[in-house]
């Protein structure tokens, strides 16, 4: 058979059986798999793999010798009952090979109350599927192991071997459960990661620390507030020191070739991004004697991470002390225990970005983006710990994760599928027997 009527039959095979495959991801998105009660879930799917004859690994973390000697291991996580499962594909030969790796914890679901719809319903709506996970990251992840089992069914064969993984301890920034797999000897010529990212290429990952400031101030009776210094009033200050050196950096970085303003970064690197802050009490009606907040500064591909948080801490410091109170009342600024986030990046020349590349503008019928990804994921631990280089390529936008409401957008999924399908086609000479 010619491989054009092979394509034609495999989109035509995608679109006869859309239900099958939705029908799929909906049972899977029902399984909640929130961190920590991910066993459930991981079951359905060693059931499946083993269902559709995919020779199938299910094995702790911590069950992989060495592990947590490893540089890569990052302590204070718990692993019973939270298996990874691996299936492998095996083809009649072994020219080629490909890792599809998904995580298949999610943050918790949250305030119930903020869903219009339960979170494990998987409620199809208005051409979309709500539910936590469908887009962070079961709903791909799901469809493309609906996709395999249809393959698989309809007598399809591979000229390599296809390995799926779907791993816990993502979330967070654990990673340990995609260097589990490494470790456990799972290696291919590329890996592919189905974090959402709006059917763009991603060719890098950001690096970052997590910080702590803390920022003095000085007390009196709230009826006498300017007897005080408000330690609140002194955050805001330094709050727009963090925003000066975003600024200078972000002007530096504008033509990065992964993050610059033209890839749709209009801040290329954060820093002024406080998401956490506590600062007075409600029970001293008094000027609050201290304001603390968290945030994240970020390193881009290419920069060496020590340098560029020795700058960052250096800048914030002597612009501080040009305010009055906190030259005489220093702030505090740390960096907290957090798995250090490095940044990665791999050559865009490689096959499996040029088969993507050409997946996508043969289904969606236009140029495709290539960029660097919003934040960073277990591309990192492939990037930095194995021979192994990952591209993150999936359905969906970043910001519908980890919020009430979550969901997929159908048709993107399925056209995401198909240039999947065009995906495993050429890197694996697929045929029909």
């Amino acid at each position: 058979m010619k491989k054009q009527n092979i394509l034609k039959d495999l989109y035509y095979l995608v679109d006869s059986e859309k239900e099958e495959i939705l029908d799929f991801v909906r049972k899977f998105l029902q399984i909640p798999s929130e961190i920590g009660n991910e066993f459930e879930a991981q079951n359905f799917l060693f059931k499946y793999f083993k269902n559709i004859d995919l020779d199938v690994d299910m094995f702790l973390p911590t069950e992989v010798e060495g592990i947590q000697n490893h540089p890569g291991w990052w302590p204070g996580d718990v692993y019973d009952n939270r298996p990874n499962v691996v299936a492998v594909w095996k083809g009649i030969k072994k020219n080629k090979s490909l890792i599809i790796n998904g995580h298949i914890d999610t943050v918790e679901a949250g305030p119930l109350g903020l869903w219009n719809y339960p979170p494990f319903d998987a409620t199809i709506k208005g051409g979309c599927i709500f539910a936590r996970g469908a887009v962070d990251m079961k709903g791909a992840l799901g469809a493309i192991i609906a996709l395999i089992g249809l393959l698989k069914r309809n007598c399809y064969k591979i000229n390599g071997d296809l390995i799926i993984e779907s791993v816990v301890g993502e979330e967070l920034g654990w990673f340990n459960g995609s260097l589990s797999c490494i470790l456990r000897g799972y290696n291919a010529d590329a890996v592919l990661i189905p974090e959402p990212t709006d059917l763009r290429i991603a060719l890098g990952t950001k690096g970052n620390e997590v910080y702590r400031l803390k920022v003095p101030g000085e007390g009196a009776h709230q009826m006498v507030w300017w007897k005080g210094v408000s330690a609140l009033d002194n955050l805001i200050k330094i709050k727009s020191i963090l925003a000066k050196f975003q600024e200078i950096r972000s002007n530096e970085h504008s033509n990065h070739s992964l993050y610059g303003f033209s890839k749709g970064f209009p801040i290329p690197v954060l820093c002024d991004d406080i998401y956490y802050l506590t600062v007075g009490s409600p029970n001293l009606m008094a000027v609050p004697t201290e304001a603390i907040a968290h945030f994240m500064v970020d390193v881009l591909p290419g920069e060496n991470r020590e340098d560029v948080l020795n700058r960052f801490e250096t800048f914030v410091k002597k612009e501080s002390m040009k305010i009055p109170y906190l030259k005489e009342n220093n702030i505090e600024l740390e960096r907290l225990p957090y798995r250090p986030i490095y940044p990665t990046s791999v050559p865009d020349n490689l096959e499996v970005v040029t088969v993507l590349k050409n997946g996508y503008e043969n289904v969606m019928k236009l140029p495709v983006t290539k960029f660097g990804f919003e934040g960073s994921c277990d591309a990192m631990t492939f990037n930095l710990y194995s021979s192994t280089p990952a591209v993150i390529f999936g359905p969906g936008k970043i910001e519908q994760a980890h919020k009430p409401n979550e969901f997929i957008n159908i048709n993107e999924l399925m056209n995401y599928i198909k240039i999947i399908a065009y995906t495993i086609f050429y890197l694996f000479d697929l045929e029909k027997t």
